[in-house]
């Protein structure tokens, strides 16, 4: 082998080198910049999460509070209902009364 093509030989190693380690250092950034995108997106995941387990929590706080309240609201209507029954058959006793009355 002549030094010409010698040289040749180590410029074409020393620039397949050089593009090899740009290469690699473009490589290397880009997981970088991956792995960087992907700790955010964890932590945002991990946020919404956090976020989505306090809006469960009111939710089923609110789901308990109406239910008492519904609970309150169904005895009230219970207590109507019963206090009407009772008024309905006073109004029918005295009713009864007052035609007994008329007819003697």
């Amino acid at each position: 082998m002549t030094p010409e093509e010698i040289n040749r030989a180590f410029e074409f190693i020393v620039q397949h080198q050089a593009h090899l380690s740009a290469s690699l250092d473009r490589e290397q950034a880009m997981r970088e910049e991956s792995q960087r995108e992907f700790k955010e997106s964890l932590r945002e995941s991990k946020e919404s999460q956090r976020n989505l387990a306090a809006l469960q929590t009111q939710v089923v706080e609110m789901i308990r509070i109406e239910s008492e309240r519904l609970d309150r609201h169904d005895e009230v209507l219970r207590k109507h209902e019963k206090a009407q029954l009772e008024a309905q058959r006073r109004f029918d006793e005295f009713m009864r009364e007052t035609r007994a009355w008329q007819q003697v």
